[in-house]
């Protein structure tokens, strides 16, 4: 069994009637094709279609459930059916919530249109507002993206600013649309309808008429920005002029490890050629030579060799073998200041892995030296370019991951949100709309991004004629310009068609295209290629009304004369003479015609008047051909 969808006609988006708690997202009309094995061992093909509509609360009070009427007409606009009272149980809808995709509802074979009245709602509570089933909905104007009233993005991410900061309740609100009035309606910057009647947004907090005066003061706006701007580089400043001064006290601090190693390892020289001096003298003078032997070698012990082998560990150290230093300074244990040259060691080490983009072994090493100077903002960093370093490897829960306990050390805030970003564009290709998880956590740049990308796979779908799934892409789509590139891709699907000689199909596309582009007249052109196929298969009669229907259109009148005449020859050997003359006699002024009716016995024999002669007098007709 084979199951085919395809969707013959599409409601406008947005459409709403005064008064009415819901709003209509919209509604299609699909045909359903199923191919299922004949008993002749063929295949036999049924159809069914079934309209969906989609359903907004706009009300502040939970809806249980819908009544709504559906009218259904023919290609003739004419009414086939009433689906009265149909009813959308919904246990608990609140504001915003949306409803009746999954709803089909079945309609008649010869459906081409629809229209819809919402007649009743009843409310959580028990409260009904009762409609009108004759009253039908009006599309509610297309929203203003604020890119479109801002040409400066300046003035635009100064107006988000101001709005989240200083009108909207919600301060972590963003923000996409003009603020407007619409009947008993408005529309909140935020995205979210309110009704008239609402002081402030439902969702953000806001009200409508300061939102109106920011938008138009654009003066208040750049002066905004300015201060804003002015802030930053005064802050900016002082972190440069703190980020000198820091780097000014560690290159002394560093000048001074270095003066004090200096002079530690002179003085350690002059003690050491002192002591050498000093137990020369005591033992060729003053102490007897056993006693002297003892002494020196006690002396050279704990003394003498180990100041040499401190030297021999600093030179090690001083040449870079920080291997062989370290086990050298481990050797000396408490001497001298053996155990704060292994926690330069350590930083030393850090600082090497550093430079070699080995993030994770330099966080170890500078752990290992916390004592000293400096390691704790060495430690930030190297986690800072670790973080960085997964990014750009594409690992982006890694990344977060990492970023997350550095605050907001440097701009790990934007390269969070790229993250977020990142996640949300794998998930769609990976999970579909399940990447619109994380529209909330994104930019308004990356929530463009982001929809466009949706409505670049949602045309993908649809191009490979998957539309159930394209469809569930398409409605994601609000954004005017993608619109467009969904109504560009519905277009050509409908030409490729009409070149594919896919008549009935093309027309589909067409009528629910409504008056996109030249779509009227892919229409007409549609019906007088059918005229011209019913001619081809010798349907005169059908290719008749269809000439007649398309008036001047191309050659129309001519094929009309044609057409007739081919009726008329029809009419004529099927026996029905009185027919075949009227056919005839009305294109009298086509020669072939009149040649027929003057010719033919069976116009003498059952038509005319033998009195009266030649019938039709070919002195009074002028022909055209």
């Amino acid at each position: 069994m084979d199951n085919r969808t395809m969707v013959l006609f599409e409601l406008e988006e947005n459409l709403y009637r005064e008064g009415c708690p819901v709003l209509l997202l919209g509604g299609a009309l699909s045909g359903q094709t199923t191919l299922l094995p004949a008993e002749d061992g063929g295949v036999e093909e049924r159809r069914s279609l079934s309209v969906t509509l989609r359903f907004q609360n706009i009300d502040p009070r939970p809806i249980s459930s819908l009544y709504v009427d559906i009218h259904v007409f023919d290609r003739l606009t004419r009414e086939v059916a009433v689906l009265r009272d149909k009813r959308y149980l919904l246990p608990y809808l609140p504001r915003g919530g949306v409803f009746g995709a999954e709803d089909s509802v079945p309609v008649p074979e010869t459906a081409e249109t629809f229209s819809v009245a919402v007649k009743k709602a009843e409310f959580e509570g028990g409260e009904v507002w009762t409609g009108s089933g004759s009253i039908l909905f009006e599309r509610v104007p297309d929203r203003v993206a604020l890119e479109e009233k801002f040409q400066d993005g300046v003035l635009l991410e100064q107006f988000r600013r101001d709005f989240a900061e200083n009108l909207a309740e919600d301060h972590r609100i963003k923000t996409f649309y003009v603020p407007a009035s619409y009947k008993d309606l408005w529309f909140c910057a935020c995205g979210e309808i309110n009704h008239a009647d609402e002081e402030k947004c439902a969702a953000c907090g806001a009200a409508l008429e300061p939102q109106l005066a920011l938008i138009e003061d654009e003066d208040a706006l750049r002066e905004h920005h300015e201060a804003r701007e002015k802030a930053i580089a005064e802050e900016a400043e002082r972190q440069r002029l703190e980020a000198e001064r820091k780097a000014a006290e560690e290159k002394a601090a560093a000048e001074e490890r270095a003066r004090l190693a200096a002079e530690a390892a002179a003085a350690a020289e002059k003690a050491r050629k002192r002591r050498k001096r000093r137990i020369i003298v005591t033992l060729s003078v003053s102490i007897p030579a056993v006693i002297a032997v003892f002494v020196f070698l006690y002396v050279y012990l704990h003394f003498i060799q180990p100041q040499m082998e401190y030297d021999r560990a600093a030179e090690l150290l001083a040449s870079g073998d920080l291997d062989a230093a370290e086990t050298a300074f481990a050797a000396l244990d408490t001497f001298s200041d053996s155990r704060a040259q292994l926690t330069e060691i350590e930083f030393l080490r850090g600082e090497a892995c550093m430079e070699k983009g080995e993030y994770e072994e330099a966080i170890s090493h500078f752990d290992a030296s916390m004592s000293h100077e400096g390691a704790a903002e060495y430690v930030q960093e190297a986690k800072y370019q670790l973080a960085v370093a997964v990014m750009e490897r594409g690992d982006w829960e890694g990344a977060l991951d990492a970023l997350a306990p550095l605050g907001d050390y440097k701009d790990v805030m934007e390269r969070t949100e790229q993250c977020v970003n990142g996640i949300a564009l794998e998930t769609l290709e990976t999970d579909g709309l399940a990447a619109l998880d994380y529209w909330d956590e994104l930019t308004p740049e990356h929530q463009a991004a982001l929809e466009e990308k949706i409505c670049e796979k949602g045309i993908a779908l649809y191009e490979q004629e998957q539309d159930g799934e394209a469809e569930k892409y398409f409605t994601e789509v609000k954004t005017e310009s993608l619109r467009e590139k969904i109504r560009e891709a519905r277009y050509a699907r409908a030409e490729a068609k009409l070149e594919a000689g896919a008549l009935d199909e093309a027309k589909r596309y067409f009528t629910a295209l409504g008056d996109y582009k030249d779509c009227a007249d892919k229409l007409v052109e549609i019906e007088y290629l059918r005229a011209q196929k019913m001619e081809d298969e010798e349907d005169f009669a059908g290719a008749v009304a269809a000439y007649e229907s398309l008036g001047d259109y191309k050659d129309s009148e001519q094929r009309l004369v044609l057409a007739k005449y081919g009726l008329g020859l029809q009419q004529l050997e099927s026996g029905d003479t009185m027919a075949a003359y009227e056919t005839l006699y009305a294109i009298r002024t086509h020669y072939d015609a009149w040649y027929k009716l003057i010719t033919d016995s069976r116009f003498y024999r059952d038509v005319y008047d033998p009195g009266l002669g030649i019938n039709p007098n070919p002195e009074k007709i002028e022909f055209t051909s």
